[in-house]
């Protein structure tokens, strides 16, 4: 339109179109000018400066059906539109690959978290607000500590070794691997980088399922996508925006543990047990005291002969889990401004959030700005810019997940034992490794600082021909401090530390052209093609330092001791891709889209690879044989389509590689350190999507279906060579692995008066996993300790594996006629699965599946004239969790002196005893605490993820203050938890960072009970 007078106005008022009431902040959209404005308080919008002509007008609102038609502009022109309610959201927007779409002609499976739902779900993280707001999305919180990671998996894990969370995309700027590069591998929690998005920014999440919508992104698409849509300004006067939220968080569920007493008389009763079967070592306790062998057995300095652990009735218990546990703290401070004019709009915000964990020495502070711009340059085009810059730091607890951390620490101890000596040092002898009040004194701090923006400039060469090109830089740094004092057991005898910088910068440039028309009334017709480069580079240096001369100087350079690593490594992607949409009269839908992406990490002989889709829909309700008047909308779909991933290997793995080093007379040279696959690719997953699409009941009841059948094969994994070769060995495409299932969605609207509103939305969704193939079917090891998580060829992925077992011995007539003739009365009596008369590791086998039978949610919102709740629940069922804290602490042998639960009370002491509990042991001879059945636990779980209660002030009130909004809220998270799980949490995720090892619990944090107040004011 350059080189046309703009002098001409469009203006009028909106109402809604059953109650003649106008309606504040709908959006008015000329498509082919890109200029657009808000209603005001009365209804009323204008949008001036206008070149006279021929548009699209479209008018959009929350809640209410979208309009739009063809005005001639001229002058001022008058538009006024009466807009009608759309209760279930038919006529809603939903942002899809490279472009935007009305639900009603969706032709995939995308799913859409709105800005109310944010709203209504305070969270920290950006990745959580997925959690149970979609079928097919499982999101599970690896931990309660601050900033930690979260597991996002879209239709089930696609991958054995490369990384299964969907690519995430925000405002058109593809996000690098959200798992932080940390370079601390004894920390198994990953940082959570997503959380370094201030969630009060988004607009709305759509999340795209099946092929056919995530194809156009490729190479990186296996996973699923995410695409984050920021706020934007509209032209008006400026709006501001404040909230502030203060809560309190603590753990609401603990294991039971022994007090001092009763841990006193098992372990004196476990080591009586053991001389009389002559398994002190042959010797009786009178023996051991006389021969000054207490200590080399674990006795306490304070036991005796009669009483190796000292007299229950004097001991007292010291409450160590007090020593670690406290009561956590969240404040959040948001603020934003928008507003603008025709030619230039903007959404400027700033935000803090500060927050203690509830485990000491825990927390996390984020500090994030974004600024979004919109402008009009006369006769060039339209211009769009995208900055967000935040800062996280946080206070993190290295073993978070292990027997040296501070919860397992705490557990562990000795209960009978002071927490510290007379004068006041901890008491090293309580506890099996770290003592937990150490964790106070320990230094661990991860800060992460996060540039993402994007410019792009837009014109339009014709009336429906436009060009864009786009400009993107996601640059993330991490720095990672450790300090282990001289007074603790790692950093005895005189300190040590690590401190590690990691800088990680993508660069995106794109260009595509657009082409959209709609042929006489009823073929409509969207063409986009573009080209697209990203080029990642990464550099990591470490230090690792020992031997300070002073606990109060912790810097590298303080130390007397100090060697370090720096590696530096880029890879790149170029790529072309297409898409074409059309339908007809709204009727019969059709889309189509590919991308050809090229890898640097792969192979000459596959740097590139195709990757296509397809899909269609048919709303038969728009046919004229269709005449049912209780159905608003039906409509079926399909699609097929190919992604890949090539986030499984390193960015050289497929060339031959030399290392540097030192030769055989000491000096510097090289050596070969890896084969070439020159035919090393990328995994590539096809999937088969079939969708129903139902609205009845004038829009109240929504019902949508998806079936899906997805495949992924050439899986990226290490291949074993012959020795004889000189390597281990080599990177190929080996295996493949199925996911199948269904998913449910169900929103309905309940109850719709003037005064009062109920909604309620119902996901439920089964996924099946299936690993088809290995090499040479040879199952692969993960987990913990000899594997207790594997990958088996027809099983899905991660099934624990083990002894199964069959209760307990209950006399020595029982034993003889076993397989395990070294048993006692009392002890767990393993199945001898291959019948050879012997329990060997021959006999174990599958006694697990992490993976949950089917999961969903149930969301309710109410609301009575300004009065508003939402009450979300997440469930889980048929998912099992490897509870590997209680092989260490379930019975009192296998490691001596440590505590144990409530539950070894009843615990098996004569014969006819009904308990699955064995008895007290003090060695544990016949090893009842080898991996079995034992301690695989149900984790099904109903929860009350969260419930949020709000009061919007009336417009009168709003007035007199000269405010545009007012809201007071209080949100719980996290508030019941119904399961048979007997540990911490049931959902649980210890080794974070493995694909094999889901669904085990070691001593991992417990995810928090959270309250918070707060207030939003807008004016």
């Amino acid at each position: 339109m350059a080189g046309l007078a703009q002098n001409a106005t469009l203006q009028g008022t909106v109402i809604d179109a059953s109650t003649d009431e106008a309606l504040t902040g709908v959006n008015i959209y000329i498509t082919e000018l890109q200029r657009g404005a808000a209603t005001d308080n009365d209804g009323r919008y204008t949008i001036e400066n206008l070149p006279d002509g021929q548009y699209t007008v479209r008018a959009t609102y929350i809640g209410y059906k979208q309009h739009e038609e063809i005005v001639t502009i001229s002058g001022t022109t008058e538009l006024d539109i009466a807009l009608g309610e759309d209760l279930i959201g038919l006529d809603e927007i939903v942002v899809t690959g490279y472009g935007e779409t009305s639900r009603k002609n969706l032709t995939s499976a995308i799913a859409k978290v709105d800005a109310k739902d944010i709203e209504d779900t305070p969270v920290v993280s950006t990745d959580a607000l997925l959690q149970g707001k979609a079928p097919g999305v499982n999101v599970t919180s690896s931990s309660g500590e601050p900033g930690s990671g979260v597991k996002v998996r879209i239709r089930g894990t696609t991958s054995i070794t490369a990384d299964n969370q969907p690519l995430y995309i925000i405002d058109g700027m593809p996000l690098d691997n959200p798992t932080a590069l940390s370079a601390f591998t004894d920390v198994d929690q990953d940082i959570n980088v997503l959380a370094d998005i201030n969630p009060g920014d988004i607009e709305s999440i759509e999340i795209l399922k099946d092929a056919s919508a995530t194809a156009i992104y490729g190479a990186r698409a296996a996973n699923g996508v995410v695409l984050i849509t920021t706020k934007r300004g509209n032209a008006g006067s400026t709006r501001f925006n404040a909230t502030y939220r203060r809560g309190f968080r603590n753990v609401d569920r603990t294991v039971g543990q022994l007090n001092g007493p009763e841990y006193t008389r098992l372990m004196n009763e476990a080591v009586f047990a053991d001389e009389a079967t002559g398994d002190l070592s042959g010797l009786t306790v009178q023996q051991i005291y006389s021969l000054g062998l207490a200590s080399a057995f674990g006795f306490p300095s304070y036991g005796d002969a009669e009483n190796p652990f000292g007299r229950p009735d004097t001991m007292q218990t010291s409450d160590w889990l007090d020593q670690i546990f406290r009561t956590g703290e969240v404040n959040t401070f948001e603020f934003s401004a928008s507003g603008g004019d025709v030619d230039t709009r903007f959404f400027v915000s700033g935000s803090v959030l500060d927050e203690s964990g509830a485990i000491k020495n825990t927390g996390f502070t984020r500090l994030s700005g974004r600024a979004n711009l919109d402008h009009e340059i006369e006769n060039i085009g339209s211009l769009r810019a995208n900055i967000n810059y935040s800062r996280g730091d946080r206070d993190r607890q290295f073993f978070d997940n292990d027997i040296r951390g501070p919860l397992l620490g705490a557990f562990f101890a000795n209960p009978a034992e002071p927490i510290f000596n007379a004068d006041g040092t901890p008491n090293l002898d309580a506890v099996p490794f770290e003592h937990p009040t150490n964790a106070e004194q320990q230094y661990l701090e991860s800060v992460t600082t996060r540039f993402v923006g994007n410019i792009s400039l837009e014109r339009d060469i014709l009336s429906n021909l436009s060009l864009k090109g786009q400009l993107g830089l996601d640059r993330f740094d991490l720095k990672e401090d450790r300090y282990e004092p001289s007074f603790t057991v790692l950093g005895a005898p005189s300190g040590s530390g690590v401190a590690s910088a990691t800088f990680n910068q993508t660069w995106l440039m794109e260009a595509t052209a657009g082409y959209n028309n709609l042929f006489k009334g009823k073929h409509a017709l969207d063409i986009l093609g573009g080209v697209s480069f990203q080029s990642t580079d990464l550099e990591v240096t470490t230090v690792q330092a020992s031997q300070f001369a002073t606990d109060l100087l912790q810097t590298a350079t303080a130390s007397a001791d100090q060697t370090g690593t720096s590696t530096k490594t880029t890879n790149g992607l170029f790529s072309s891709f297409g898409k074409v949409d059309y339908n007809y009269d709204q009727r019969y839908l059709f889309a189509v889209s590919a991308r050809y992406d090229g890898s640097s990490r792969f192979g000459e002989e596959n740097q590139f690879g195709f990757f296509p889709s397809a899909s269609a829909g048919w709303r038969i309700s728009e046919e004229s044989f269709f005449d049912v008047s209780f159905i608003n909308d039906l409509k079926i779909r399909g699609g097929y389509g190919v992604t890949g991933n090539q986030n499984g290997i390193g960015n050289f793995d497929a060339v031959a590689l030399i290392s540097p080093g030192f030769d055989y007379t000491n000096q510097p040279g090289l050596t070969p350190d890896q084969l070439a696959n020159p035919d090393l690719r990328w995994e590539s997953t096809s999937q088969l999507n079939a969708g129903l699409d139902l609205s009845m009941l004038d829009s109240r009841l929504s019902f949508t279906f998806d079936v899906y059948d997805k495949s992924t094969k050439d899986l990226l994994l290490d291949v074993p060579l012959p020795t004889t070769s000189g390597f281990a060995t080599i990177a190929d495409n080996i295996g493949e692995m199925s996911n199948r299932g269904f998913e449910i969605g169900i929103n309905t609207v309940n109850v719709q008066g003037r005064n009062f509103q109920w909604t309620s939305a119902v996901n439920f969704a089964r996924n099946i996993n299936k690993v088809e193939k290995l090499y040479r079917g040879q199952p692969i090891l993960g987990g913990y300790g000899a594997g207790t998580s594997r990958v088996i060829e027809g099983e899905p992925i991660g099934v624990f594996y083990g002894f199964k077992t069959n209760g307990l011995f209950q006399s020595q007539d029982e034993i003889d006629a076993s397989a395990q003739p070294g048993a006692s009365p009392g002890d767990v009596r393993f199945v001898d699965s291959n019948g050879d008369g012997a329990i060997t590791a021959d006999d174990q086998g599958i006694i697990g599946d992490p993976h949950p039978d089917f999961e969903g949610s149930v969301t309710n919102n109410f609301s009575y004239k300004g009065f508003e709740a939402n009450i979300f629940l997440q469930f889980s069922y048929g998912n099992d969790v490897w509870n590997n804290t209680r092989t260490f602490y379930e019975n009192p042998g296998y490691i001596t002196g440590w505590n144990t639960v409530e539950d070894n009370i009843n615990r098996w002491q004569q014969p006819g005893d009904d308990t699955s509990i064995p008895r007290a042991t003090y060695t544990d001879p016949n090893n009842n605490q080898r991996d079995s059945d034992r301690y695989v636990e149900d984790g099904s779980y109903l929860r009350l993820k969260t419930l949020t209660l709000s009061y919007n002030f009336p417009a009168d009130v709003i007035e007199s203050l000269k405010l545009r909004n007012l809201r007071v809220f209080a949100t719980g998270q996290n508030l019941l938890t119904f399961t048979k799980y007997k540990g911490f949490d049931p959902e649980v995720s210890t080794f974070d960072r493995s694909n094999v090892s889901l669904g085990v619990d070691f001593g991992t944090f417990p995810q928090t009970r959270t309250f918070e107040f707060g207030v939003n004011v807008g004016f």
